[in-house]
This record gives C-alpha cells, sequence and structure tokens, in this order.
C-alpha cells in the first residue's frame, strides 16, 4: 500500500462565481491562482508559498450550478473502491474516469448522501506529513452525517481506513495516522464533507472573512488539546472550516 493511500491529496471548488472566489480567497489565504489548461476549459491551481494544494473551477457541463468544495482521497484501486460503495448503498456520480498524467477517480455518494472523489493518482509515492499544517493549507476533514455510525462502517470498507476514538468523537485513520473524524450533522444541514485550512489566528481570518462577504457560521470551538475551529461560508455559497493549531 503507498503511503498516500487512505489520505485526502488534493481539495478543489466548484464555484459558480470563480473570479469571485479568486479575489476572496487570494485576499484571505494570500493564495494564488495559475492555469493549467485543460481539454475545453481552463483550470485554476491554487497555491499557497507556491505549492499547488487544490483546484478551482466553474461547474462542468450538465452539473447542478452549485458551489461547494470537495476533497480527493487516495485509494489503491479506485475501480474497486467505487464498486464497494455502490454494493454498501453509495451512488456513483462519475464513474472511474482517468485523467492523463494524474490518475484515475471517481465520484462516489456514500448510503447518507455526502459526496467525495476517490483517485488512485499517478507518480512517485509521497511521505505523510509529520509537521504542523503550514498556514493556509489544507489540513483536516470532518463529515458532518446523520447517521454517524453508520458512515464509519461504510468508509472503513471503501477506504484503507480505521475507526477509532478522541475526545469522544470517531475518527477515521490511515496507517495508523488520523485523517479525519465524523459528527452528527446539526439538524436540517444535508450530509458532507467539510474541509479545514490551518490559520495563525482563527479570530483574525474570520473577521477578515465576514469583512470579505463570507457568513460566520460557527465563530470558534475550541478542541482541547488540538485548538480553536470555526465554520465560514464564502461569498459563493460554499462552506470552509479554519483551524487555529494549538501552539502548545
Amino acid at each position: 500500500m503507498a503511503q498516500h493511500d487512505g489520505r485526502f491529496i488534493w481539495r478543489e471548488q466548484i464555484s459558480t462565481d470563480v473570479e469571485r472566489s479568486k479575489a476572496f480567497y487570494g485576499e484571505l489565504f494570500n493564495w494564488t491562482f495559475k492555469v493549467m489548461p485543460m481539454p475545453g476549459m481552463d483550470y485554476l491551481v491554487i497555491e499557497a508559498a507556491g505549492k499547488g494544494i487544490g483546484g478551482l473551477m466553474a461547474p462542468p457541463p450538465g452539473a447542478p450550478p452549485m458551489s461547494f468544495w470537495g476533497t480527493y482521497l487516495s485509494v489503491p484501486d479506485v475501480d474497486a473502491a467505487t464498486a464497494k460503495a455502490t454494493e454498501l448503498g453509495g451512488a456513483v456520480h462519475v464513474p472511474p474516469t482517468d485523467i492523463p498524467t494524474v490518475g484515475r477517480f471517481s465520484f462516489v455518494a456514500d448510503p447518507q448522501g455526502a459526496v467525495l472523489y476517490l483517485m488512485t493518482p499517478e507518480g512517485p509515492d509521497e511521505a505523510p506529513p509529520t509537521d504542523r499544517p503550514a498556514p493556509f493549507t489544507f489540513c483536516w476533514e470532518t463529515l458532518n452525517t446523520n447517521a454517524p455510525e453508520a458512515a464509519a462502517a461504510f468508509y472503513t470498507q471503501v477506504a484503507p481506513w480505521t475507526s477509532g476514538s478522541f475526545n469522544g468523537m470517531t475518527t477515521l485513520s490511515a496507517n495508523g495516522c488520523a485523517v479525519a473524524d465524523v459528527q452528527a450533522a446539526p439538524p436540517g444541514v444535508p450530509p458532507h464533507w467539510l474541509l479545514f485550512v490551518a490559520v495563525p489566528s482563527l479570530a483574525d481570518r474570520r473577521d477578515a472573512a465576514a469583512r470579505l462577504g463570507a457568513t460566520v457560521i460557527m465563530g470558534e470551538i475550541a478542541v482541547p488539546g488540538v485548538g480553536k475551529i470555526g465554520v465560514i461560508q464564502d461569498p459563493v455559497g460554499a462552506y470552509l472550516g479554519l483551524f487555529e493549531p494549538d501552539m502548545g
């Protein structure tokens, strides 16, 4: 098994207003954007401190006109993982598809409706990160769902994950390292994966997001021994978590 299997390796915003997203995140996180030509479109690579960390694009033809952040999970065999997801009651929105020089991916939904990308990447293996997340890079995923136990059971069969617990919450781990947690979604909120970006100061970036046109959904919650988290809805309607690591 590759070291990056079971880890989230790419994040991507589908935006109904790409220029507005660029302006917002460029100001909020000092992100820059580099055009990567692709058939029929220009894909924007998000860079933090000169390193590619994600992508930005308009909804593809035929897709609903909505904005959201999606995450790519590395699996050893995307075809087998996609078939397993279907067998366990999930849905396939995009079947396994090759992206030349990048890898093979699919877009699936779990039985509760939360969606994510599965990918078997091409290229050399990557060692897992060992240090604190760099400022303004993606660092964690939370699954908010109306059936936490069932969802955790689903993902441990689809992905190379094991489930555990920390501070009373269910975690999902790859090779002994926690990569995500599973939470009960607030009443009325559809199941979804929530991505987090590391920030030096939660209060500073939360307030800056509000000044730039975002809505603060959750101002601040302390996670003992870990740090502080908050959630915003950006100006195009996508939800994103902010994480300030505990420096102790």
